[in-house]
């Protein structure tokens, strides 16, 4: 049967990560009709695609066809928009409509294009390096064996700007690194999945440990809760163990048996014969277990 531990990394604080000066979420004017922004920008102003008055609201339609308006952002008197809030967005993000002061919102073809606003999302794993797929998040890993990270996003939209993430490990002492077998620092997000590995464990201390993906100190989204999931893992130093929920059995109860080793290893696992029992009378496995 196949075995995975739980996993648990050992905290190993490498050479110093390089210093990665934060990128604000958006440095150019939004000029495309149909481009993506996100909840948490700051500072968005509205280029040539707009049209040349100022753009005066931008508005969302529960009903296109009918009209039927279910929200307003407003812009400032240069047609600029300080901060798209959680509070103003709420859940209502897909396309808001672009109106300057020409256009009714109650026409919805009066509007000189629209932008399509979504949540940023960022997820966070701990895989296996082998394959780059198997999770051991809330599992135990011996350290004979590589993981990565992996970090995935819906920030297309933010391609070309330089915005980064950075990884975040906490160790079994308490103290948070960047730089854990890999530098976890100015990781580009621009929708791609980015993986870093492999990181050795082989030196690793036992314990568990906590990683997350967090926007720095500086850039549009920093504290304001966009960072992604945490991922727990632990590091264990024994490579094989056999272990019983029960130090005695009586015929006719089930008890179970749980087998911890290295991950994707297929161990064969077999009761010793004693005395002169028949095959029926010996314990046997129900079938379907992991």
């Amino acid at each position: 049967m196949k075995s995975m531990t739980k996993l648990m990394v050992v905290a190993m604080v490498l050479a110093a990560a390089l210093v990665v000066a934060p990128v604000a979420a958006r440095s150019i004017s939004i000029s495309t009709s149909g481009t993506t922004v996100y909840v948490g920008e700051e500072n968005l102003n509205f280029g040539s695609a707009f049209g040349t008055a100022p753009v005066t609201q931008l508005v969302h339609y529960s009903d296109p066809t009918a009209g039927a308006i279910d929200k307003t952002i407003l812009a400032d008197a240069s047609g600029n928009i300080t901060e798209l809030t959680k509070a103003a967005i709420g859940t209502t993000t897909g396309p808001y409509y672009v109106f300057n002061a020409s256009g009714s919102p109650t026409d919805r073809a009066t509007s000189t294009g629209y932008v399509n606003i979504q949540n940023p999302q960022a997820t966070l794993d701990v895989v296996l390096d082998a394959n780059r797929q198997e999770s051991v998040n809330a599992k135990s890993i011996t350290r004979a064996t590589p993981v990565a990270f992996k970090l995935t996003n819906n920030l297309n939209g933010l391609a070309g700007t330089g915005s980064a993430m950075q990884i975040e490990v906490t160790m079994p002492g308490g103290g948070v690194t960047t730089n854990f077998g890999q530098n976890l620092k100015g990781i580009v997000v621009n929708g791609a999945t980015v993986v870093k590995g492999p990181v050795s464990l082989t030196n690793a201390e036992t314990g568990t440990y906590t990683a997350i993906a967090k926007w720095p100190s500086g850039t549009d989204f920093y504290g304001k809760g966009f960072d992604s999931n945490t991922v727990t893992f632990e590091v264990s130093s024994k490579a094989l163990t056999l272990t019983s929920n029960k130090d005695n059995v009586v015929r006719g109860n089930s008890f179970t048996v749980t087998i911890a080793g290295e991950s994707l290893k297929t161990y064969q696992m077999y009761i010793k014969q004693e005395g002169s029992l028949a095959a029926s009378e010996y314990p046997w496995i129900v079938a379907g277990q992991n």
